[in-house]
């Protein structure tokens, strides 16, 4: 039985604002937690210890996960068949080699917009090389339902034995 899987899929990868959505949101409800736990501990002597403790936390996860989003991947989702590899607009990011990837499998799935972690590189590695890509259907809509299709067919041949 022949596979319906396509063999080459190029999905362009653009910016989505979904992951600044989520980070705000927790970085909002970790503040607001921060201002309960201070008016909570209001009459400790340790209140001002713990305010400035959290403050820097704080202060390090949004630094964390605004240098997170930066690194976050534009330009081509490619599968060939084979692997899949992330190929980006810039003349430099093209001459270099790019790290094929084994499988593909989705972590978040919102219909419009998909998490996926990309693992398996090939570069001989002692720790397993990850790639997080954030897929939004905006930036081609016209391939949404083949790449879903591509991504799904992989996790359901992984899972069959």
């Amino acid at each position: 039985m022949a596979s319906r899987t396509p063999t080459a899929i190029h999905y362009r990868l653009a910016a989505t604002k979904v992951p600044a959505y989520v980070t705000a949101t927790a970085l909002l409800l970790l503040f607001l937690f921060w201002l309960v736990c201070l008016w909570y501990w209001r009459h400790s002597d340790l209140v001002i210890w713990w305010g400035v403790g959290f403050l820097l936390i704080y202060i390090w996860a949004a630094k964390s996960v605004w240098r997170w989003q930066q690194q976050l991947p534009t330009g081509w989702l490619v599968y060939n068949g084979i692997g899949w590899n992330v190929q980006g607009f810039s003349s430099n990011a093209s001459a270099r080699k790019t790290p094929v990837y084994k499988r593909c499998s989705c972590v978040l799935d919102l219909q419009s917009v998909l998490l996926l972690r990309l693992t398996g590189c090939n570069y001989r590695s002692p720790t397993p090389q990850v790639r997080w890509v954030w897929a939004s259907s905006d930036a081609s809509p016209e391939h949404w339902q083949m790449l879903r299709a591509v991504v799904y067919a992989q996790k359901s041949a992984s899972v069959r034995i």
